[in-house]
């Protein structure tokens, strides 16, 4: 029997010109566009981009959700 397959990682988008906004201010998932409001998000990568003169890179995020595990366990009724 052999090992399972190391899921390889979801490639990011090429440019940042077909981000939503709140992907590009890093406030939503880069794959699901869902917003990060619960624990456990990372950034998963940078993308590079430019428009003449303007650096238009930015930063992009995973929920926990998309990067395949639960959250920090931390639990919010718990204050």
């Amino acid at each position: 029997m052999s090992a399972p397959a190391e899921e390889r990682p979801r490639p990011l988008p090429a440019t940042t010109a077909g981000l939503s906004w709140d992907v590009y201010a890093g406030r939503a998932c880069v794959w699901c566009e869902e917003l990060l409001m619960a624990p456990g998000a990372e950034p998963v990568g940078r993308i590079v981009d430019r428009l003449g003169v303007h650096d238009l890179s930015t930063t992009v995020w995973a929920c926990a959700r998309c990067l395949g595990r639960r959250g920090s366990g931390r639990d919010d009724r718990e204050r």
